[in-house]
């Protein structure tokens, strides 16, 4: 999948520093159905957003929710309404 190769290549071209770059990796790995390596990924994510004090409080809620789903086994869609 493409979209699986370009959100690696750019997790590797940032040296695997910006949470929003990893996320990207794990949903597009969830729709793969590469769960296990979603959940990793999504919680390197999660982790490092924590870390930085920074981080809105929004952010953090989606890639906590995006987790969720990994963890029950979906893709996670953030559609707007």
């Amino acid at each position: 999948m493409k979209a699986l190769e370009l959100a690696t290549r750019a997790c590797k071209i940032s040296d695997w520093k910006k949470p929003s770059e990893i996320g990207t990796l794990a949903a597009a790995e969830a729709e793969t159905g590469r769960f296990d390596d979603a959940i990793k990924h999504q919680e390197q994510a999660l982790a490092m957003a924590k870390a930085d004090r920074q981080t809105e409080r929004e952010l953090l809620d989606k890639l906590a929710d995006a987790l969720s789903d990994y963890q029950q086994r979906r893709p996670h869609r953030d559609l707007k309404k």
